[in-house]
């Protein structure tokens, strides 16, 4: 290699070098130079040299390789100071080791002219200057050091940087401070920074960059949960990959693991879902010592079983079946579980191995037996757990109990029913829950599930579930009308107190843990605090099952002739919670057989006048299921639904609301329009029969108009409910209808311009399902036909007037029109409803978009000095008009002259 005589010439072969060797070469030429020239003579022309490069924006490579080679020279220069210190070192040892080492003088005039000129005009020059210094910090070997003039000159110029406007400059100075950060400092002013911009800087490159360099502490753990949800697919890969490698997973409550792989597994993006099960669940996998049972206990599976068995089954799949097996050794030799090994986390993971063997087929066979009992054992062995499990337990036992119960019944339906012995005995066990008093409303849906699969035509299931109720109700068939009533706890009452228990279950879990790492570390005072937390919440927690308990104990204690009295209450409410299952399983096509009227008759019809409002949601779902079936049953009963919507109990409102929109998503708006008109008893026998005729058609299209109109009144009043659920259940139905053509013309339009404001405004902003729901509607509908943009068009201007006009205290007044009318340009556009159109440009005089024009032009010459008028002028500008000569072109040349010569 030729040597080289100037700067210059070094300068100018380091920008086509990336080989380390040739660059190794290059900067042994340079510090021969150094050596060579005056200190200060090499310094100038070093820098003049580097201001041709700094002023270079544009990423070139040769430019990239002409800074990182600046930058390695400039810190070879630390690198030989500390070898030779340690020759020095290893020769003799003085009282000069102890002083403080200083910066080489070379080194120290680089940072100083870089630190100097950092607030320059040029954005190239920030940039570069940024680049460099980031650059240098981190090729600064791990145990350098600098003064704390330069530390203090560094943080403040880059915190400067950090707020510049240019995106690229605030990455690079992100990075030259991340060495610079203290996670010890709880006041740390980087980490400060590094937290505001994670939250609201508008780049992803920036918000990427401080997740890459943020150290992860007890106040930076929120925020990197929060990029979880960052709008970038990018910034939420980086964030899971950030978690995995940073943060332990005893560093995260359950409550946040169970949140992450909600999040991760949810993900509409595949590669953040990939991040989420192979970098952040396996390395928490690892971390248990690839022990399942420990990891489903860590996230705690009786409370968030979904989440668990998806993370479980993804961590088994590809694992070898004997493996699998060695892992599962808590069989015995019957294939059974012992009773104390038989816990939730055991009893889901039997059932997922399970099921992961059965889809592996062939291959997969071979092992299964060797974990799936024989039926008729396993039949017993369930009846056995369930009747002595259920026989004398604690609340929060029998939480645990019904939750392994649930488990072993999903078993039994994945065993092979082929078997006629062990069909019998499963078909008796069947029959036995559903009869037996003891067993909870709550294992009614599984067991029904086998149930179905077991009596799979419909009509023989349904015969045999009515004499199962039959047999159920008769111990109460002779109770006497003027039977005092006993108020059975509501489902999501009792829901909610469990859930409350549960979280104090995990809340104990988490504080014993934290309780045995401070005593490991011998924080005493610490572990006190824990310590008198643990016995708080242990109080809250029976408190809670005291509460629990207490209904039954109150129906105890409140009535003569009590045990009667419980068992009616409850053995209709199971009898409801059965016919729900039944008819969810049946098929709208079913034919409603007199099996099931009698059904509703005896059962449901009563149901729904019971004074206690959690028999009375059951009877309502299910009187909704039996509409969905018989359209003569739902017109007869519509109103009712439409009167317990507005007047009943909260949680049987929205039941009745939901079953409301299925009915008119069904049968259609004019189903319920029809009215029955016979002429008065009163009619004259000489009256003209024809006559007659027209008069009574007449009145039937007055009324069912009326009738229409009245129901579409009440769908649009539920669009402004305060309630939030309420307003999810009506925003998801009425996107339905008009999806499916049950809501046309100018009433489609206006509950259409409704929908689009409910997206936009702040107040659902939290409301994510809405916002989902309503996010892939829109698109959905608007671009499947001409006919859906043509109603898309007309929602535009009473859309947008109410922006317009909303009063500054309203929600929607920060709402930026300008995005609205963009949105709603682009739905209507030609050229996405008809791909072809697109590349051909021939777009039919009578587009969307001409029209459209005509309107949005009338509109500004109707009030030019509207406030709205730019956001309208705007919106033409982004409309597609059609190329031929047409009528309506010449109307819009002539609506443009007056407009130009109205608008200033």
């Amino acid at each position: 290699m030729k040597t080289f005589d100037s700067i210059k010439s070094v300068f100018a072969a380091c920008q086509n070098f990336s080989n380390l060797q040739k660059v190794a070469k290059l900067q042994t030429s340079l510090v021969d130079l150094y050596q060579s020239m005056g200190e200060d003579e090499f310094l100038n022309e070093f820098i003049d040299l580097l201001k041709h490069v700094l002023i270079i924006y544009k990423r070139e490579p040769a430019v990239e390789r002409t800074v990182e080679f600046v930058a390695e020279f400039v810190a070879s220069f630390q690198q030989r100071e500390a070898e030779d210190d340690a020759k020095k070192d290893g020769e003799e040892e003085s009282a000069e080791e102890s002083e403080e080492k200083e910066m080489h003088p070379f080194m120290s005039k680089c940072f100083d002219f870089f630190l100097t000129h950092h607030n320059v005009s040029s954005h190239a020059v920030r940039f570069r200057i940024c680049q460099i210094i980031n650059k240098l910090l981190s090729k600064m070997g791990s145990e350098a050091f600098i003064d704390d003039d330069l530390y203090e000159r560094i943080y403040r110029s880059m915190l400067q940087r950090v707020r510049d406007k240019y995106p690229l400059i605030r990455v690079q100075a992100v990075a030259a401070l991340a060495r610079l950060q203290d996670p010890k400092d709880k006041g740390c002013p980087i980490i400060a920074a590094y937290l505001f911009l994670l939250e609201r800087d508008p780049s992803a490159d920036v918000r990427l960059a401080i997740l890459s360099n943020i150290a992860a502490t007890k106040k930076t753990l929120p925020a990197l949960l929060g990029r979880t949800l960052d709008v970038k697919d990018s910034v939420r890969k980086l964030a899971f990959q950030v978690l995995a490698e940073k943060v332990d997973i005893k560093g995260l409550s359950i409550a946040q693991r169970i949140q992450l792989l909600n999040r991760g597994l949810n993900d509409r993006s595949d590669a953040v879902k990939e991040e989420c099960l192979n970098k952040l669940l396996r390395r928490w996998f690892i971390q248990f010592e690839d022990n399942y049972l420990t990891l489903l206990k860590c996230l705690d599976v009786e409370n968030s079983s979904e989440t668990a068995e998806v993370a479980l089954k993804h961590l088994i799949q590809g694992e070898e079946p004997k493996l699998l097996l060695q892992n599962f050794n808590l069989l015995d030799d019957s294939l059974m579980l012992d009773e104390d090994k038989l816990t939730c986390e055991s009893a889901t993971y039997w059932k997922c191995l399970v099921l992961h063997l059965q889809a592996l087929g062939v291959s997969g066979e071979q092992h299964l037996d060797k974990v799936l009992p024989n039926l008729t054992d396993f039949c017993n062995f369930t009846r056995k757990y369930m009747f002595q499990q259920q026989a004398e337990e604690t609340i929060e036992h029998q939480l645990e109990s019904e939750f392994i119960s649930q488990q072993l019944l999903t078993i039994l339906t994945l065993h092979d029913h082929s078997d006629e012995a062990g069909r019998r005995v499963l078909t008796q066990l069947v029959n036995d829950l559903l009869v037996s008093p003891s067993i909870s409303v709550r294992l009614v849906t599984p067991i029904m599930s086998l149930f179905t699969k077991l009596h799979k035509e419909e009509k023989e299931r349904t015969q045999q579930v009515v004499e199962l109720i039959a047999e159920i109700q008769e111990p109460i068939m002779d109770e006497q009308p003027s039977t005092p009533r006993i108020e059975v706890l509501s489902t999501d009452e009792q829901r909610r107190t469990e859930l409350m228990i549960a979280k104090t279950r995990v809340q104990l879990f988490e504080l014993r843990d934290a309780l045995e790492e401070n005593i490991k570390q011998q924080d005493f005072g610490q572990a006190a605090e824990i310590k008198s937390r643990i016995v708080e919440l242990e109080e809250k927690k029976e408190s809670l099952l005291a509460t629990l308990g207490q209904q039954q104990q109150t129906m105890q204690d409140s009535q003569p002739e009590t045990d009667s009295v419980i068992d009616s209450v409850m053995v209709r409410f199971k009898s409801l919670a059965i016919s729900e299952a039944l008819l969810k399983d049946l098929s709208l096509k079913a034919t409603f057989t007199p099996a099931l009227h009698s059904l509703l008759q005896t059962l449901i019809e009563p149901g729904i006048q019971d004074e206690d409002p959690a028999m009375r949601q059951a009877a309502v779902k299910c009187l909704g299921l039996c509409c969905l079936m018989n359209e003569e049953l739902a017109r007869k009963h519509f109103v009712l639904f439409l009167q317990v919507a507005q007047l009943d109990h909260e949680d049987i409102q929205k039941a009745a609301l939901q079953i409301l929109y299925d009915l008119l998503l069904i049968y259609g708006i004019d189903a319920f329009s029809k009215a029955d008109h016979s002429p008065p008893s009163g009619v004259e026998q000489e009256k003209d029969d024809e006559e007659l005729s027209m008069v009574s058609d007449e009145s039937s299209i007055v009324d069912a108009k009326r009738i229409s109109s009245s129901i579409l009144s009440v769908l649009s009043e539920l669009l402004y409910t305060e309630d939030s659920e309420k307003l999810s259940i009506a925003t998801e139905g009425t996107a339905k209808l008009i999806l499916c053509g049950r809501i046309t013309g100018s009433t489609g339009a206006q509950l259409l311009s409704h929908l689009i404001l409910l997206w936009y405004n702040p107040v659902t902003e939290e409301d994510v399902k809405l916002r989902q729901s309503l996010g892939k509607f829109f698109p959905l509908f608007a671009l499947s036909s001409r006919v859906n943009q043509e109603c898309v068009g007309e929602a535009f201007l009473p859309t947008m007037r109410t922006l317009f006009k909303a009063p500054a205290s309203s929600p929607l007044a920060k709402v930026n029109t300008a995005n609205v009318a963009e949105l709603m340009v682009e739905l209507t556009s030609a050229a996405h409803c008809n791909p072809a159109a697109a590349a051909t440009k021939n777009i039919t005089a009578e587009s969307v978009h001409d029209t459209l024009a005509r309107q949005i032009a009338n509109e500004v010459l109707s009030e030019p000095e509207s406030f709205g008028v730019v956001t309208l002028c705007t919106a033409l500008t982004q409309l597609d008009l059609g190329l031929n000569e047409s009528a309506s072109q010449k109307d819009l040349l002539v609506l443009t002259d007056k407009m130009l010569n109205v608008l200033p």
